[in-house]
């Protein structure tokens, strides 16, 4: 901080992540200084410092076209569990979330928290209820933690870092993020911490095709990532896929949609909550020996698809559906 101070940064913020034995702080670049130059000149003087972007991280997974018609597939009750997400704002109005217990914290540092489509979205496929459209934990409590707060430069890695301390501090035992973006010093921190104490992040993997390496935070250690496939169990055709471990329907997906009513959405983002779920099933407190036999369980009763050496990669249905057969 003295190094920052000295080259007339500007600290905007600081934040004690108590629940991650954490500290980050959060500089303003001085005036005519280009950010790449700004990076630099910390390094420098200070060589022992952790210093990064404020990078961000976006949705990982937006189109989408008017629902096809059928019934969401019914899934276990999960009324006494909680369950976590990192994402967007939610429409806690929205038929399939109105009965929903529903705990939002905004960390973009706004007063508002504007619903988004991809957020609403998000908390639907992991504890609506609505008619004959069910999520895959109906009845489960939802923290919601919203990292972007409507702001253009929302979603960045400090806020992600912090809703995983909220998320800690709140014992929430397996959190959803369906974002995706660059590695980042902080947020690989965060996330270490976050994994070292029994807390399960399940990540999308991204939609950047099937050569591309797994977006950050699903690439850091620990982190269950998740591909997407569509109905007939085929990879989707612009899913990152290497080194993921698990997969799930991620293709013309049935949820809530804004401002009302429900869309078929796809990309790997839409996948993820399906996992989440079953994690969510399997531990419900943080325990990182549990949360191991968690992952070994969950690979056991899901099937592999095949093709997919050396790597296994095993596809999870949703809770209470029909066991998956191999696949091509």
């Amino acid at each position: 901080m003295a190094a920052a101070r000295r080259l007339n940064f500007t600290v905007v913020r600081q934040d004690r992540l108590a629940a991650l034995g954490l500290s980050s702080a959060t500089l303003r670049v001085p005036d005519g200084m280009t950010a790449i130059a700004a990076l630099a000149a910390l390094r420098h003087a200070d060589g022992t410092g952790h210093f990064d972007y404020a990078h961000i991280y976006n949705p990982s997974g937006e189109a989408k076209r008017p629902a096809a018609a059928g019934v969401s597939a019914v899934s276990a009750n999960a009324g006494n569990l909680s369950v976590g997400m990192i994402d967007g704002g939610i429409d806690p109005r929205h038929p399939a979330l109105r009965s929903t217990e529903i705990v939002v914290r905004n960390f973009a540092d706004h007063d508002v928290s504007p619903a988004t489509a991809h957020g609403t979205a998000i908390a639907s496929l992991l504890v609506g209820r609505d008619g004959d459209f069910s999520g895959n934990l109906p009845g489960a409590k939802l923290y919601a933690a919203d990292v972007y707060g409507g702001a253009a430069n929302g979603g960045s890695a400090d806020e992600i870092a912090r809703a995983l301390d909220w998320m800690a501090a709140n014992g929430i035992a397996v959190t959803n993020v369906s974002l995706t973006g660059p590695p980042n010093a902080l947020l690989a921190a965060a996330v270490k911490a976050f994994v070292a104490s029994g807390h399960v992040l399940v990540a999308a993997a991204g939609n950047d095709g099937p050569a591309g390496p797994l977006n950050f935070p699903a690439a850091y250690p620990g982190v269950i990532s998740v591909t997407s496939v569509d109905a007939d169990r085929h990879l989707q055709l612009d899913a990152n896929r290497a080194r993921c471990r698990f997969a799930a329907l991620g293709v013309d997906v049935r949820a809530a949609n804004l401002p009302g009513g429900y869309a078929d959405f796809t990309g790997t983002s839409y996948a993820a909550p399906v996992v989440t779920a079953r994690f969510a099933l399997l531990l419900h407190r943080p325990d990182i020996t549990l949360a191991q036999t968690a992952v070994d369980k969950l690979a056991r009763t899901s099937s592999r698809l095949a093709g997919m050496n050396p790597l296994p990669l095993y596809l999870v249905s949703r809770a209470g559906g029909t066991p998956s057969a191999d696949a091509n």
